[in-house]
């Protein structure tokens, strides 16, 4: 039975549905990801890069020849050692130049140390008129310490792209409503609570779950606010002039 609960709470951890509400406690951040990355990853075609891909919880929903890129460290026999995933050094990708079609980069810029190198490797290996999905989080605590560097605002992306002939298509903020107020919350209670209490089936449905719940219903009722936000969602396409 307990194996069984655990398999329903992972399988709502990056892809989750409105059971999520109850078992996941970043459900506002997740749900808002996975929505967006099933719209705009149907634009995505040809050679797919993924990077960052960790576990490669949205390749299904991307039609392509997918590759996953992820560091090479000393970690990486224990993670994934699957054909589907290459390994880098952080810095230059083991691509040719211009050999991708298009590339999802969901939740790694953060983790980036020298973004500008990063963002002219990805102008390198992406084809003309080759697209890239990014997602960007705006507020958020510290994670993955101390492998965590950055947080940006939007203009500070577009500036980014800008200097890599990246034009952005699309581009959007999420949970930029009263559901950033029950995100914090659930964030904040997630790092403090001891591991046998945060990781309780009780805790997730009873306490995650009533502050998603209830901060569910109060972001319909409250403004917008788009300078207050949790993510970036951006689509952008590869002008090679």
């Amino acid at each position: 039975m307990k194996n069984f609960i655990n398999n329903i709470i992972e399988s709502q951890k990056f892809t989750p549905t409105l059971l999520g509400i109850f078992l996941n406690p970043f459900w506002f951040a997740r749900i808002n990801l996975f929505n967006n990355i099933k719209i705009y990853g149907k634009r995505l075609t040809g050679n797919i890069l993924d990077i960052g891909c960790g576990t490669k919880p949205y390749k299904k929903y991307l039609k392509g020849n997918y590759k996953g890129l992820e560091i090479d460290n000393e970690n990486k026999n224990e993670k994934n050692t699957d054909s589907e995933i290459l390994f880098f050094d952080g810095k230059i990708f083991p691509l040719k130049n211009d050999s991708i079609d298009s590339v999802l980069c969901t939740q790694v810029l953060e983790h980036v140390e020298d973004p500008r190198l990063f963002f002219s490797e990805i102008k390198r290996i992406l084809k003309k008129d080759g697209l890239i999905l990014l997602t960007v989080p705006f507020v958020w605590a510290e994670h993955d310490v101390p492998n965590d560097f950055n947080r940006f605002t939007i203009y500070g992306i577009k500036k980014l792209l800008v200097e890599n002939q990246l034009e952005i298509i699309e581009q959007k903020k999420t949970g930029n409503n009263l559901s950033i107020i029950g995100q914090l919350i659930n964030s904040y209670c997630y790092d403090i609570l001891p591991n046998k209490i945060k990781y309780n089936i009780i805790t997730h449905i009873f306490l995650y779950g009533f502050f998603n719940l209830l901060f569910y219903l109060l972001s319909k009722i409250f403004p917008l606010n788009d300078n207050l936000y949790l993510d970036n969602i951006i689509l952008a396409k590869f002008k090679n002039n």
